[in-house]
């Protein structure tokens, strides 16, 4: 046992030991002297007890690890939860580290500064070794500014990458060395107008914006979409006019919310006009506004359209109020009395005129020689 008893030395010995002490008796080695900058510091221990710090003096508390350090300078500097961290410095070296390894020194080699926080994510190294995409919390590769996961895989090339995916994927490369994922395809990647990175070459990428599928080869050279967005007639390759559609604009139907094909105008079947002939588009009763039928009741005849009005009653029920000079001179013809035209009184009334315009069909002014002759 290294104690001795108190009775076995004098006072003035007693100051000269170490201050360590136990319940079994008092360290017998006599307390150092430390030198720092050719300045002498007496210690309270001795060499085996002493802290070795020295802080404009010796420091008065006993050392806890075999670096010779006491527990106050082993302590981290960072803050945790507000207090003070309670682990100890990097390799107990209170020298050259001042941050513990667990939540504060950054993780790269012999790197003494404090690592980043975002929030309360832990970043893992410091500003000058990790990875600058924001939130990424792997270190730098080589002499660029972002990780591996984050530099383009293409040779002395050190340009940010979006990241993720396995190497050889477009994710890995930079704009100008993103390879088309094409079989047998060595173009650059295609970037799309809003600025995002296409899986493929301007010759094999999908034109719909967000898809990253290869175009449809079986359309034909002409196609700029994948099978998906590409128009489902025979032998079309423009593509759909929307996600859930199936035909182009040239073969969809032009009614709002329609997804079904044209049939002989722009509109399908069930949205043209059902005059055969008409293409319009039907709005009323499978009918366009031209040939809406008669609104009377149990009439199926279509309205009359005078001069591009359409009226609400068909010809046989709008002709009397829309009869023309012509055709009331022919009804007033038909009307006389049979013996007021007689023979004698017609033929005295026809003339060179009224027999060419009977050749040529010129009924309306036979009915004005007839009404003049009658009367």
């Amino acid at each position: 046992m290294l104690g001795v008893t108190w009775r076995e030395i004098e006072l003035e010995d007693l100051q000269k030991l170490c201050s360590y002490a136990t319940a079994y008796g008092r360290c017998p080695y006599g307390k150092v002297t430390l030198i720092k900058g050719g300045v002498r510091y007496p210690s309270a221990f001795c060499k085996v007890h002493c802290c070795i710090k020295i802080d404009q003096a010796a420091c008065q508390d006993m050392r806890t690890s075999s670096n010779g350090f006491c527990r106050r300078h082993l302590q981290c500097t960072g803050q945790l939860n507000g207090q003070q961290s309670p682990y100890y410095v990097k390799r107990y070296e209170p020298r050259e580290y001042a941050f513990c390894s667990q939540y504060h020194n950054c993780n790269h080699t012999d790197c003494r500064n404090e690592r980043s926080y975002t929030g309360d994510a832990d970043l893992k190294y410091c500003s000058e070794h990790r990875c600058s995409i924001a939130g990424c919390t792997h270190p730098r590769e080589g002499p660029g500014l972002f990780c591996e996961g984050h530099t383009c895989e293409a040779p002395n090339c050190l340009a940010p990458v979006p990241g993720g995916g396995d190497p050889g994927q477009p994710t890995r490369y930079c704009e100008r060395h993103c390879i088309c994922q094409e079989s047998h395809c060595q173009r650059f990647a295609h970037v799309r107008a809003s600025g995002s990175l296409s899986l493929h070459c301007g010759a094999h990428y999908c034109h719909w914006e967000g898809c990253d599928k290869a175009r449809e080869s079986e359309a034909g050279s002409g196609a700029e979409h994948c099978k998906e967005h590409t128009c489902i007639e025979p032998g079309c390759a423009k593509g759909k006019t929307k996600a859930d559609g199936y035909f182009c604009k040239n073969h969809e139907c032009e009614t709002k919310e329609c997804r079904f094909r044209r049939w002989l105008g722009d509109f399908c079947p069930a949205h043209q006009c059902g005059k055969p002939g008409c293409d319009k588009e039907a709005t009323t009763n499978h009918y366009c506004e031209l040939h809406l039928t008669c609104s009377l009741v149990g009439c199926n005849r279509f309205r009359m359209v005078v001069g591009g009005t359409v009226l609400d009653r068909c010809e046989e029920r709008e002709l009397p109020a829309y009869s023309s000079p012509t055709s009331v001179r022919d009804a007033e013809c038909r009307s006389a009395k049979p013996e007021r035209l007689t023979i004698r009184t017609f033929a005295s009334a026809t003339s060179a005129n009224f027999r060419i315009a009977a050749v040529r069909g010129r009924y309306s002014e036979l009915s004005a020689i007839c009404i003049s002759a009658a009367s």
